[in-house]
């Protein structure tokens, strides 16, 4: 009885665990539509705008390699996994493709 008791905590946990991992927070994507070195301004397909902050611990994964904010410009597409704060949103991941080509 014991053993079945601990697989099901087990297996639960393991369940939790995707649900933890980006802060229990909303998931959003869309189109950066301003960027500053504290804060993502992200528009949505029913063209509403959110933002959230951007921290030190804010990771931004480029592709499945390591990126960084510099390579953000308005008009790309991102998903920023977030979690709420007292004051809002919080980015504690922002995904993006290869970004294009820019004209100087």
């Amino acid at each position: 009885m014991k053993t079945l008791a601990l697989m099901i905590a087990v297996i639960l946990g393991l369940a939790a665990s995707p649900v933890l991992a980006h802060g229990g927070g909303p998931h959003r994507k869309g189109t950066v539509s301003a960027i500053a070195p504290d804060q993502i301004t992200v528009k949505d397909t029913d063209n509403h705008e959110w933002q959230a902050k951007i921290t030190p611990e804010t990771r931004f994964i480029r592709s499945k390699a390591i990126g960084n904010r510099e390579d953000l410009h308005q008009g790309d597409r991102v998903v920023v996994h977030t979690r709420k704060k007292r004051d809002g949103l919080e980015a504690i991941e922002v995904r993006y493709g290869a970004t294009r080509k820019r004209n100087p």
